[in-house]
């Protein structure tokens, strides 16, 4: 069976859990790791042979395939098929020359990693930041008009509203990829805690993680001086 008709079929599978469904969306996610990173030559050939619908879904994985690869032609293969399908995958792209260059990149898909493969934690045993990860990672999966999006972003906010100490150090954590999403939250987070410690802690990782997000700490500044 070709790369892409493996590929194909676990996302069919993934399709059918939901949020809840941990132990197989992850089951789901490792098989489509895994698939993708077993030949480059083939994985090239499966991304230039994909229906833009799955193309989609790939583009998912482009920052933990191009680590794992270190291929500058695999990073032009995701550009032309972007180029090809119209699609705009800036971002995407960005994170995977950053992966091939080891800028602001965790490794992520590892067997022994504690969010992914056979010894990961329980969620009751993993640190905020993982937790935010493991959310994070499973809204890139889905398509953007996907209901369970805005699912994954409210658990995100109410994770990090429950303790400011917590929230700070997952922001000193957490990297690039990461960050500039859960930017996203700043103004919600800055309105629940009002804490000038936390704009401070969200400034410097800004620069840290290299991440333009001066809009969301600029109505998280306004969010706890009490501006509407």
């Amino acid at each position: 069976m070709q790369i892409k008709d493996e590929l194909i079929k676990e996302i069919f599978e993934e399709s059918r859990h939901d949020l809840s469904d941990e132990e197989n969306l992850y089951k789901c996610w490792w098989n489509e790791f895994n698939i993708l990173t077993r030949n480059l030559e083939d994985t090239m050939k499966c991304i230039d042979d994909l229906d833009v619908i799955y193309y989609d879904h790939v583009f998912n994985y482009f920052d933990e395939i191009s680590y794992y690869f270190k291929s500058k032609e695999l990073i032009e293969c995701m550009e032309r098929n972007a180029l090809k399908y119209g699609i705009c995958e800036d971002y995407n792209i960005e994170l995977a020359i950053r992966a091939m260059n080891d800028i602001n990149y965790p490794v992520k898909f590892n067997k022994n990693n504690i969010l992914y493969g056979e010894n990961r934690l329980s969620n009751d045993e993993l640190s905020l930041t993982n937790k935010i990860i493991k959310i994070m990672d499973f809204e890139y999966s889905l398509d953007i008009e996907d209901p369970r999006t805005t699912e994954c972003s409210d658990q995100i906010c109410e994770l990090l509203k429950l303790d400011l100490e917590e929230t700070m150090k997952c922001l000193d954590e957490i990297d690039f990829k990461h960050y500039y999403f859960i930017s996203q939250e700043f103004q919600y987070i800055s309105q629940h805690f009002k804490s000038k410690e936390l704009i401070e802690c969200m400034k410097r990782n800004a620069i840290r993680t290299d991440t333009d997000c001066e809009d969301d700490i600029s109505w998280a500044i306004e969010a706890l001086e009490g501006v509407k």
